[in-house]
């Protein structure tokens, strides 16, 4: 654990260079510009590092490794093949397979932190502490590519340079499966733009349903599809984390709602919190693998949380949040390393280490 909080204090500190250098009255502008794009890359550097030359850390490693070995992958995601494959051509060593999917995933990360969020040193803390972003990416590395994809989409959306979002958005569902209906959830609910109320509204609906019609839909889909596997015997307990996360975020947002109508970042991290408890509070009570759809959304909690808490008006009301969401990330990343994956980082090992 100790390699990991050395990495991310040594990110944070960068990264807050890099971003305060500006301040300096003894230097000229393109000194500043220089010297800030370096701590940004050497910010960018001791997580990557650490994930890149990692050896069977994670639980689905080795899984990967066998794959990237003997290239067998989904024909539905031709874009992770391709680029399994172009590395497997360049070298048939599987660790080349590791290098290049932390850099392709810190790399995304960290562009869309440094492009969007206004307190870079802040989001890397929250990536880092949420699990779900950081370590979860040393193990669902095709859903952290694809994430890494949809954040910058989700920048150029913002920007609206919608042509440059869609493509982006199209290679990461060649990536990823799963990111095509990120992708259509986030739009659709950010076109309607649902007030806190009706919010509200929508995700109470949404669990009542799932739970009035979870046995008609088990049978169907244990029936007639190869999809039982997935559904769960009894409701389960193992995304409640993640649900009180955007719970207290949905309102944290609710409170300064009325900065959205002004503030992009703000109205699409509002957008992203109500997509997440819909598909929390009723697909995730009923398919597995939904829980990971949830993922997605909190990598949009890192670009955007500094923002929504930098536009509370009242400062000792500020204050008071800035200590809270830090307490509470600080909470999540310590009940996670108590949890069933926490074996399967905490032995971190090298290439050399092997």
């Amino acid at each position: 654990m100790v390699v990991y909080i050395t990495a991310t204090a040594l990110s944070i500190l960068f990264a807050y260079i890099s971003t305060h250098i500006g301040n300096s009255h003894q230097l000229k502008s393109q000194a500043k510009r220089m010297l800030s794009r370096t701590f940004a890359f050497l910010s960018f550097l001791p997580l990557t590092l650490i994930s890149a030359v990692r050896f069977n850390v994670g639980a689905d490693f080795m899984s990967y490794r066998r794959m990237f070995m003997v290239q067998s992958f989904n024909p539905t995601e031709p874009g992770f093949a391709l680029f399994a494959r172009v590395l497997y051509f360049i070298s048939k060593d599987p660790q080349i397979f590791f290098i290049a999917s932390s850099i392709f995933i810190c790399a995304g990360y960290y562009i869309a932190i440094y492009h969007e969020s206004v307190s870079p040193a802040y989001s890397i803390f929250i990536f880092f502490t949420t699990s779900n972003c950081y370590f979860s990416s040393l193990n669902l590395i095709r859903q952290h590519m694809a994430t890494a994809l949809l954040l910058n989409a989700l920048s150029m959306y913002r920007q609206k340079k919608y042509k440059k979002a869609l493509i982006l958005a199209l290679i990461a569902t060649t990536v990823h499966n799963s990111s095509i209906l990120v992708v259509i959830a986030l739009v659709s609910i950010d076109l309607l733009k649902l007030t806190p109320f009706r919010g509200a509204m929508v995700i109470v609906i949404s669990m009542i349903a799932t739970r009035v019609l979870s046995a008609f839909l088990r049978s169907i889909i244990a029936r007639y599809t190869t999809y039982g596997v997935y559904l769960y015997e009894t409701e389960s307990n193992t995304y409640i984390a993640v649900i009180l996360v955007f719970i207290c975020f949905y309102i944290l947002l609710s409170y300064i709602y009325g900065k959205a109508k002004t503030n992009d970042a703000i109205r699409i991290l509002f957008s992203s919190v109500q997509t997440a408890l819909i598909i929390g509070g009723s697909v995730a009570v009923l398919f597995t693998p939904a829980n990971r759809l949830m993922y997605y959304y909190e990598a949009v909690l890192v670009l955007y949380v500094p923002e929504a808490l930098k536009n509370i008006d009242r400062k000792y009301v500020k204050y008071a949040m800035y200590v809270l969401v830090t307490a509470a990330y600080v909470l999540k990343i310590v009940l996670y390393f108590r949890g069933d994956w926490y074996n399967s980082f905490f032995h971190y090992r090298t290439i050399w280490s092997v």
